[in-house]
């Protein structure tokens, strides 16, 4: 799938591409000049408007590797190039920096992103001679990939992978003035988010993974501290592991594999779209609990959330609170973030400032409720 290019033939992919430009702007070298004795420096010896639409013309991808060949070529794609608005760039738990030129909206579903930047251990995968770049202050050994469908990126190579993906991030934002939108954490866990801390004070999305069996605290430090919107948790933790004071003001929150989150975590989390895998049900006791815990003011944010039971009970789960039969005919509900939902009754519960929710129970057994008005401003009675 990959092929490994030298910086060499990189170089002369660069020879290829700037060749019409010297040729315009130089016409009279043109009998004595060859493709393959022109160097990539031939590009700084056009008129910067020429090279900067040279540069402007290359990927996010070729931009980082030509800033790589040396201090003199960082500094000029540093600076000269063109900086559009709705470049994001993440970090993604194959230890690589992707950019997107769309936004990412939430963290199940990015946009279309390439991989520009890559850290790998050294002893893992170093498999022989490759060139030396400069990341910052560090001289690692990298090489360029070439893959299926044509882009390219760089591998670089570091004795601790997780410092070398910080130093790569931070080359990456350093070089085009952005921020990360969307980082991804699976281990050293509180390392890797006092990094984040320090480098941005906001991080749209934050992808919390523990593939092995993580530290408690740091577990919980990094849980608790985070400065995300979107916050995606997918951790098998030990059977005590609790988290506590969980008050986090989200717009969307996620638990995958997480059979240690409780109904109170639920309860606490300042989040208006709640979302936990099938792998933890929750009792139809416990769900009561969360519908009298919103009926009675809290959580004022909240919109939606979806969560599996173990046998469903309407009369268990609705015990003690008031259930009012409306208008019946089907509702449609535009949710946050590509969530929409039908609902084929007209029952719903009222909060105490009389706000209403809809609610429904899937065949198997996830439950969902529902505040209006939507998305889209639409009210319960707008279906009327």
């Amino acid at each position: 799938m990959f092929q490994s290019v030298s910086m060499s033939i990189l170089l002369q992919l660069l020879d290829f591409l700037l060749f019409p430009f010297y040729l315009f702007v130089f016409p009279t070298q043109q009998s004595n000049t060859s493709i393959r004795s022109i160097r990539p420096i031939s590009l700084f010896c056009l008129p910067q408007l020429a090279y900067k639409n040279v540069i402007d013309l290359m990927t996010s991808s070729e931009q980082v590797i030509l800033s790589l060949c040396s201090q003199r070529t960082n500094t000029i794609v540093k600076n000269i190039r063109h900086r559009p608005k709705s470049l994001e760039f993440a970090t993604f738990d194959s230890n690589c920096v992707k950019v997107a030129t769309e936004q990412f909206e939430t963290m199940s579903d990015p946009k279309m992103s390439i991989t520009v930047i890559k850290a790998i251990k050294t002893s893992k995968y170093y498999f022989g001679p490759a060139e030396t770049v400069l990341v910052g202050r560090h001289s690692v050994p990298a090489k360029v990939i070439n893959t299926w469908n044509g882009n390219h990126y760089i591998i670089t190579y570091w004795e601790d992978e997780d410092f070398g993906l910080r130093m790569i991030a931070d080359y990456i934002c350093d070089l085009f003035g952005v921020d990360l939108t969307y980082a991804t954490i699976r281990n050293d866990h509180r390392r890797m988010l006092d990094w984040l801390l320090n480098r941005q004070s906001f991080l749209k999305c934050l992808d919390i993974r523990a593939q092995r069996q993580a530290n408690d605290e740091d577990f919980q430090y990094v849980l608790l501290n985070n400065n995300s919107e979107f916050l995606k948790i997918e951790a098998r933790m030990a059977r005590h592991f609790r988290l506590k004071n969980f008050d986090n003001k989200l717009e969307f929150v996620t638990f995958s594999k997480c059979h240690w989150i409780t109904i109170e975590n639920l309860m606490t989390v300042d989040a208006r779209r709640i979302e936990v895998s099938k792998e933890k049900v929750f009792t139809n006791e416990e769900l009561n609990k969360f519908l009298k815990h919103w009926i009675n003011g809290e959580n004022p944010r909240f919109k939606q959330i979806r969560l599996y039971l173990k046998t469903a009970n309407e009369e268990t789960y609705f015990n003690g609170i008031n259930v009012v039969e409306g208008t019946p005919g089907v509702r449609q509900y535009k949710g946050l973030y590509g969530f929409n939902i039908f609902i084929n009754h007209g029952a719903y519960i009222v909060r105490i400032d009389g706000t209403k929710a809809s609610f429904g129970v899937s065949a198997n057994d996830a439950f969902i409720l529902v505040v209006w008005p939507d998305s889209t401003g639409r009210t319960y009675e707008s279906f009327d």
